[in-house]
């Protein structure tokens, strides 16, 4: 644009000479037009005003009911979260999307403050702005959280989060809907991303479904968005004992591994409590038949999962005896359900195992 702009100046310049005031008419009418231009190539206007509220989101830990080793400070091994990722859908008076915008935030985790209200029981605070334009049409907002210890935008987390425009395609529309944000999975590569350290915005107890956080006083200047993060996976806790029979009977015996199956390969972010059942399975402990005091007579283990659908999970624990003659593999099959499922927040299964007695006829 300034090389045609340049180039016309002097032509017309030098027209301007030879042709007196008609050419300079044409020269002011033709840099008012060339002006216009450039103004809209360069500052293209904005679809919506810019406009910040407050923002403010906590994660409570109690000691007396942490997921023990604990939840983010009551534990010094589980981090509070370095990254936050906001999807914000905003609704008209007959409750459809009209847009869909998306915030990140990152290097956080030293932004959190915390606050004890006694008896062990502690919250921990995140406040910052976040972008709330008014949309054409738009009557109402509400705002998804997710929050966690590592980047879930990275490439190894399966693409990472979906943008906005992503979340709509199913082969015949192209829609953006709060449910194409309630419908977002994740799946992990256990080796860079903590499934223990994830949280997002569902709370039933709240008021808030499927992770939908209402905006308070949406449009008006008191406008803000505040809510409460739980975690995304469910906790399995196993401790193990040989009966001081068992030990007798089996002096040789020893814990091999413990295997968890029927797990969801992948899980929802905004409604955990939902998943189908899986067919994938997690090594909650494996000894590499390397029998020792610790894991012969005792023990403990823990991992985190995606919650399978209706709270069952199912698990076998393999022994090992070593004999005169050979090495034997028992496998004990058990499966879990709770007595009372909460279909509103993943579970804390803590499951006690005690060894009596190898199966009949089992061992090869």
């Amino acid at each position: 644009m300034d090389i045609m702009h340049h180039t016309s100046l002097n032509y017309l310049y030098k027209k301007r000479l030879t042709e007196g005031a008609a050419g300079l008419l044409a020269l002011l009418a033709l840099l008012t037009a060339l002006t216009a231009c450039q103004h809209d190539d360069e500052v293209p206007a904005p679809a919506y005003e810019d406009r910040y509220v407050p923002l403010q989101i906590s994660i409570p830990a109690s000691e007396a009911l942490k997921r023990s080793p604990g939840d983010p400070g009551s534990d010094a091994r589980l981090p509070l979260p370095d990254y936050l990722y906001v999807y914000t859908a905003f609704t008209d008076a007959d409750g459809d999307t009209k847009e869909v915008l998306f915030s990140e935030y990152s290097g956080i985790r030293d932004s959190w403050t915390t606050d004890g209200t006694g008896q062990n029981v502690y919250v921990y605070s995140y406040t910052d702005q976040i972008n709330l334009p008014l949309i054409d049409g738009a009557t109402d907002a509400y705002c998804y959280i997710i929050a966690s210890a590592d980047d879930l935008g990275a490439e190894d987390v399966y693409g990472g989060l979906p943008q906005p425009d992503e979340l709509s395609e199913d082969g015949t529309t192209k829609k953006k809907s709060k449910a194409a944000i309630e419908a977002i999975t994740l799946s992990f590569d256990n080796h860079s991303i903590s499934l223990r350290d994830l949280y997002s915005s569902y709370n039933a107890a709240e008021g808030v479904v499927n992770g939908a956080i209402p905006v308070k006083n949406y449009g008006q200047k008191q406008s803000e968005v505040t809510g409460t993060l739980h975690h995304v996976a469910a906790k399995v806790d196993i401790q193990w004992n040989f009966s001081e029979t068992f030990h007798e009977a089996h002096p040789n015996a020893f814990l091999n591994a413990i295997i968890l199956s029927g797990l969801p390969q992948e899980g929802y972010v905004f409604k955990p409590t939902q998943n189908s059942t899986g067919n994938e399975q997690t090594l909650l402990f494996n000894d590499d038949g390397d029998a020792n005091a610790g894991t012969a007579v005792y023990g403990r283990e823990d991992t985190y999962i995606f919650q399978p659908g209706g709270g069952t999970i199912n698990y076998q624990i393999q022994i090992m005896e070593q004999t005169a003659d050979k090495t034997r593999t028992y496998s004990i099959d058990r499966t879990y359900t709770p007595d009372q499922y909460n279909p509103d927040d993943v579970a804390y299964y803590r499951l006690r195992v005690t060894l009596t007695g190898l199966p009949t006829g089992s061992g090869n």
